[in-house]
């Protein structure tokens, strides 16, 4: 049976964080893609109490979009271990090849 998918559900499955605790120290997500999906990805969750950007994982590009984001390399399940979330920000318009 598939579980319905709403926000409250997401709220019980992660963590809350400590009120004591700093947010870099906390949820660290690792984003998958570096355009301009992704970008907007990153800024809303730059607003989120809990949870910060700790990488970008995306072959396509050689630098960060980020100053404050490094670009990290290796396959998800090496990286996964390090991350409390692994968000998919890939996303294309018509065509799904890179522009």
């Amino acid at each position: 049976m598939i579980e319905d998918f709403n926000f409250d559900s997401i709220q019980i499955k992660t963590p809350k964080r400590a009120e004591n605790s700093h947010k870099g120290n906390f949820g660290k997500v690792l984003v998958i893609g570096g355009g301009g999906h992704a970008k907007s990805c990153i800024d809303a969750l730059s607003y989120h109490p809990d949870y910060s950007v700790s990488g970008i994982n995306d072959p396509n590009i050689s630098v960060s979009p980020f100053l404050h984001i490094p670009l990290v390399e290796g396959s998800l399940k090496d990286l996964f271990p390090a991350h409390t979330i692994i968000l998919l920000g890939i996303g294309f318009i018509k065509n799904p090849k890179p522009r």
